[in-house]
């Protein structure tokens, strides 16, 4: 826990360009957009990158010496009794700062924020948004299924070294992860700079591992003897995969896409180096017009934002919810 929101604080640039508080991905973003200092970009973000190896390695280490002294057992269940107001309160008021407040003031800016935009550029900010989503849910969905198989049923070796490989696309900030990607493309294939293709690429190779957790927990939990018995009646490994593997994954399937989709949808530094010029998100809406001070015309794309990721979010409790 501790780990991964050590992560995002390191990685984020929305929250701490608009508070305008010097993080590393602040600075990596104005020296390479503001001073046009690639270089210096490109140390500070080694050094990023540095600190996040650092954390990932520690953690490592302290969760392996749990693992071993630890046991599995059943979650105590516990009577609150007279400290039961208390908890609810508590509940409450964590539901009221974390979503009510914000949300009362995209309400209140979204008043006037209506008026003053087009809803045709809302529209076509919507559409932008999905367009680049929706196809890294899906290539994320298909590199995770074989490597959540051959991490599951073959836990050893290079298999285990593959699918750790996909949790450190993750791990990387995404600042590091798309200056990489620029100094690459002008390189090597500057034909491809500044292309759909190459935002959808970091979105699936960022969110790699949104995708891949929940395939390998619905992976673990069906047995290798059902892979087994289908085979001994006779099936090929192609009908066994798409006959029975398929539809017991299909709750892992829908959850993995779902929380890649959500989470490219909202995805602002990959998106504002990596996008096409004039190829405006909801997340770049969002941040253009609050840079300026312009609250109530980021409104509604703020809300158009949390409307779709509440809608997303029901979908993928929904999934858990039927599972269990």
């Amino acid at each position: 826990g501790g780990l991964l929101v050590a992560l995002h604080v390191f990685a984020d640039f929305g929250v701490v360009s608009l508070m305008r508080y010097p993080t590393f991905s602040y600075a990596i973003y104005l020296q390479y957009s503001t001073a046009y200092d690639r270089v210096g970009a490109a140390w500070l973000a080694l050094w990023l990158l540095t600190l996040t190896a650092t954390l990932l390695f520690f953690e490592a280490r302290v969760a392996r010496d749990a693992a071993a002294r630890t046991q599995k057992r059943p979650p105590p269940k516990l009577r609150l009794g007279r400290l039961r107001p208390l908890a609810q309160a508590y509940l409450v008021g964590l539901f009221t700062l974390s979503v009510g407040l914000p949300l009362s003031a995209l309400l209140y800016w979204a008043r006037a924020g209506f008026a003053r935009i087009e809803r045709a550029d809302l529209l076509e900010a919507l559409a932008r948004s999905v367009f680049a989503s929706a196809p890294a849910a899906v290539f994320a969905l298909a590199l995770a299924l074989p490597l959540a198989y051959l991490g599951v049923r073959y836990a050893r070796g290079a298999a285990r070294t593959l699918e750790r490989a996909a949790y450190l696309g993750y791990a990387v900030p995404p600042l590091v992860l798309a200056l990489a990607l620029v100094f690459f493309t002008l390189k090597a294939v500057p034909w491809l700079y500044q292309t759909l293709f190459v935002l959808v690429y970091a979105y699936t190779f960022h969110f790699l591992a949104e995708a891949l957790s929940p395939l390998r927990a619905a992976l673990s939990q069906i047995p290798a003897a059902v892979e087994e018995a289908a085979r001994a009646l006779g099936s090929r490994t192609p009908a066994v995969f798409v006959r029975v593997l398929l539809p017991l994954l299909r709750p892992g399937l829908v959850s993995g896409g779902i929380l890649v989709f959500l989470s490219a949808l909202k995805e602002l530094p990959l998106t504002l180096l990596l996008a096409p010029i004039g190829y405006d998100t909801l997340a770049i809406n969002v941040w253009s017009y609050t840079q300026e001070a312009m609250f109530a015309e980021a409104a509604p794309y703020a809300l158009t934002l949390l409307a779709g990721g509440a809608v997303f979010a029901g979908l993928l409790l929904g999934s858990e919810g039927g599972r269990r």
